[in-house]
């Protein structure tokens, strides 16, 4: 009987070791993974502060605002990504393969792209008058795309 209660014993020490074992590993690939993360969205902040009136100027020369008052993005996005694959990722490297990075340097770009987004206020002509000074015409008509 006393050969019992020690081999149960054993058995629980050898799972609670498995256990911690285990939940040691995951906590040190998640530290590993932060600290890559780390590395790599550091100097991709340099890198996109550096660029920054380049990219600003691409935006505006890529983003056109529809007759509707839509705004079409596409030729940007497809910069924005260009940019990454070519000038980022070959300096910090794996950017690309992790949605968190990729997702952590696009808001990097829209963020230093920011003042962009204050600039695509535009005024429509104002319609003539049908005869004399009309009061209930308005003046200018203001249309604000979304941000992108």
């Amino acid at each position: 009987m006393t050969t019992h209660p020690m081999l149960t014993a054993c058995i629980g020490a050898v799972i609670l070791l498995a256990f911690a074992t285990l939940t040691w590993k995951k906590r040190r690939g998640a530290l590993a993974d932060a600290l890559a993360t780390k590395n790599v969205l550091e100097p991709s902040e340099a890198i996109v502060k550096e660029h920054a009136p380049e990219l600003t100027l691409g935006r505006k020369q890529l983003t056109i605002t529809l007759s509707d008052g839509g705004v079409d993005d596409s030729k940007w996005l497809e910069e924005r990504d260009f940019f990454i694959d070519q000038i980022v990722e070959p300096q910090v490297g794996n950017i690309s393969n992790s949605l968190e990075r990729l997702l952590a340097v696009w808001e990097m770009i829209d963020h230093a792209t920011a003042q962009f987004a204050a600039s695509r206020t535009t005024e429509l002509p104002v319609p003539p008058a049908a005869t004399g000074d009309r009061t209930d015409a308005p003046a200018a008509t203001t249309v604000v795309a979304r941000a992108a």
